[in-house]
């Protein structure tokens, strides 16, 4: 950190002075934690939505079920390693851009982002689907009945993958765009809205591919939610500029 601003300060001078009187040092505190209390809510409900899952899956399916789900989690990751770097530079993109009022070129960067993840992650799912079978072979030589729900586990869950990031990047755009509040109800409205009471109803009706099911409506239903909130919020940008 130390390194880091004296970099800034004497060789690039992006600091003018350390020192910040305390009233502007509060104002941008202010500003930070409006933005950051937020996304610290939504990311606080992540894990404890997958503790409901992971629950539900063993109450359901016992120990082989939950070594299965933990297994093919581990691969689900990989399929989002190209849309998560696109993802790294959006939501700093659509900031400057929204700064600058170049509403097109956040519709475009909306555009673009949500056809590449959704072209991006219907590839991989179908990859997924052919080779489950190599992939729970592999993953759980020994154990026959952890190869079965892994093969099913990686022919439901990835034809999702697409809305999970869909719904990331919608909220992005909704934080990027000044709307922070949007953007935790959007995340934690996945988790507290979707994941939870469509998993419990999984355990209520004692399936476990119902659960897989429940996880498949879910990404799908928060796909659609993000791509719309995405889209209206950058016409509604569009449509003010219009007006102006």
């Amino acid at each position: 950190m130390a390194g880091s601003l004296c970099l800034l300060r004497f060789k690039m001078h992006l600091i003018a002075s350390f020192k910040i009187p305390w009233k502007a040092l509060f104002e941008r505190w202010s500003v930070i934690l409006r933005y950051g209390i937020p996304a610290a809510c939504a990311m606080l409900l992540i894990p404890i939505g997958s503790a409901v899952v992971t629950w539900a899956v063993g109450k359901v399916g016992g120990n082989d079920a939950v070594a299965a789900v933990g297994a093919a989690g581990r691969i689900e990751v990989l399929a989002f390693d190209f849309p998560m770097s696109l993802g790294i530079a959006l939501l700093p993109m659509i900031g400057q851009n929204y700064g600058a009022r170049q509403w097109e070129r956040i519709n475009q960067c909306r555009r673009f982002s949500m056809r590449f993840a959704m072209i991006m992650l219907l590839i991989m799912a179908v990859i997924y689907f052919i080779a489950a079978p190599f992939c729970a072979e592999m993953l759980s030589p020994d154990n026959v009945e952890v190869q079965k729900l892994m093969i099913v586990y990686l022919r439901i869950i990835p034809w999702g993958f697409a809305g999970v990031e869909v719904h990331r990047f919608g909220g992005f755009f909704l934080t990027g765009c000044a709307h922070p509040v949007g953007a935790a109800v959007l995340n934690g409205g996945r988790v507290l809205f979707l994941l939870i009471p469509l998993t419990l109803l999984g355990v209520y009706a004692d399936s476990l591919y119902g659960i897989f099911w429940a996880r498949l409506a879910t990404d799908i239903v928060a796909g659609i939610a993000g791509l719309i909130c995405a889209r209206l919020i950058t016409r509604k940008q569009l449509h003010s500029i219009s007006e102006e």
